[in-house]
């Protein structure tokens, strides 16, 4: 995938050398950390990088880039976060953070569409 994307570089807080394209949740100023569940307004975008604590993180906002799944979703889905950061199938009155352009099993990565958080209709 090779489209402008829209990154914002922040602190990693924790060590995210393990989550790699998880959805992560701005914490405080230039303060990034792990994802919560869909209804979070705070989580912001997917980590492009493996940081440690205190590293730089480079999170994609808006454009397309690749997510980790954490369970099946259908090409096309609007997703949210999980409570680990990993992408499902956004349910009515949650938060959806980006739109499937493939299916996808658990532990899968696949590509994607960032935007800014939008609340699904109920």
């Amino acid at each position: 995938m090779s489209n402008a994307n829209q990154t914002l570089t922040a602190v990693a807080s924790g060590d995210l050398s393990a989550n790699q394209y998880y959805f992560v949740r701005y914490a405080a100023q230039d303060v990034v950390y792990l994802a919560s569940s869909g209804g979070a307004m705070a989580n912001i975008g997917i980590l492009q990088n493996q940081p440690a604590n205190g590293e730089h993180a480079s999170v994609v906002w808006l454009g397309s880039t690749f997510v980790k799944v954490g369970s099946s979703v259908s090409a096309n889905d609007m997703l949210m976060s999980t409570a680990g950061g990993t992408a499902t199938t956004a349910v009515s009155g949650q938060n959806m953070l980006a739109r499937a352009l493939t299916a996808g099993s658990p532990g899968d990565i696949i590509p994607c569409v960032v935007f800014p958080v939008v609340q699904l209709a109920r």
